[in-house]
C-alpha cells in the first residue's frame, strides 16, 4: 500500500515531517549572507597578506645613497608602523572566525555516529592536532563508536566557552 492510498486516521502524524522545498524556504538578509558566508573570510586574508607584503618591504634593506637612505628609511617605518598591527590583528581576527566557523559546525556537535547512527561513543585518547585546537578554543574531544569502530572528532558542549 503506498503512501498515497492510507487513511489518514491510522498514520501517527506525530512522526511525520513535511520537508519544505528550497524555492520555499525564507530568504536570507544580507546581514545574515555576509556573516555567515565566506565573504569575511576573503576580507580577512586578503588583509593579511597586504599587511604581510607591507611587512616584507618594510623589512627589506635597499642598497642606495645616503640621501636615498633616509627616505627610505622613513618609508619603511611607515610601513612597518601600519603593516605589523594590520598583520597581528588580522592574524588574531583570522584565528577567532576559525574558532567561531568550526563551533558553528553541526557535523561535530552531533552525538551519534555519522556511519551507523549508534549512540554509542566512546572517549579516546586527543591526537596532537585534538589538542592544538584545545588550545585555540576549540573544546574537540575525540570518540570511537562501539558499534563499527568509526573514529572522529566532536565538539564537547559541556566546555564550551
Amino acid at each position: 500500500m503506498t503512501e498515497s492510498n492510507v487513511d489518514p486516521r491510522y498514520v501517527d502524524t506525530q512522526k511525520l515531517v513535511r520537508r519544505r522545498h528550497q524555492s520555499h524556504k525564507r530568504p536570507k538578509s544580507v546581514k545574515e549572507k555576509f556573516i555567515n558566508g565566506r565573504f569575511p573570510d576573503l576580507l580577512l586574508l586578503l588583509a593579511v597578506i597586504i599587511a604581510g607584503l607591507a611587512l616584507i618591504e618594510g623589512f627589506s634593506l635597499e642598497a642606495g645613497s645616503v640621501a636615498g637612505g633616509v627616505r627610505a628609511l622613513a618609508r619603511e617605518t611607515v610601513a612597518i608602523l601600519l603593516g605589523l598591527p594590520t598583520f597581528t590583528i588580522g592574524v588574531f581576527l583570522g584565528l577567532w572566525r576559525l574558532r567561531w566557523r568550526i563551533n558553528r559546525y553541526e557535523g561535530w556537535w552531533n552525538t551519534h555516529c555519522p556511519d551507523c547512527q549508534s549512540q554509542e561513543l566512546k572517549r579516546t585518547r586527543r591526537r596532537p592536532f585534538d589538542r592544538l585546537l584545545g588550545r585555540l578554543g576549540i573544546p574537540v574531544r575525540r570518540y570511537i563508536c562501539a558499534d563499527c569502530q568509526w573514529e572522529g572528532r566532536r565538539v564537547d558542549p559541556w566546555r564550551v566557552r
